[in-house]
């Protein structure tokens, strides 16, 4: 499974980024974490549906801490490990 530290009491994600989806989906797969986003990878579009979609997910903030011009991204998740974890539990099948 995908796997989330904890780094700067911050819980830190790497995601790959699938821009011009038809909605939000978080998935597992090949043990990393795939974000399926609405938005166009233009003018920060994707990235701004990247973090709604997050902050949702999680019912916290996020902020992209790492890659914002690329798919490949860090992301950093206000909110203990311990819950994130649960949370990423169930991305497995896709949330």
């Amino acid at each position: 499974m995908a796997d989330a530290r904890f780094s700067k009491g911050r819980c830190v994600l790497e995601i790959r980024v699938r821009p011009d989806a038809p909605r939000f989906l978080l998935r597992e797969k090949e043990g990393m974490l795939v974000a399926e986003v609405p938005g166009p990878a233009r003018e920060g579009r994707a990235n701004a549906e990247l973090l709604k979609g997050l902050r949702k997910l999680f019912g916290a903030r996020a902020e992209i801490v790492k890659g914002a011009r690329s798919r490949e991204k860090v992301v950093a998740i206000e909110l203990d490990i311990g819950s994130v974890r649960r949370i990423l539990e169930g991305v497995r099948d896709g949330v």
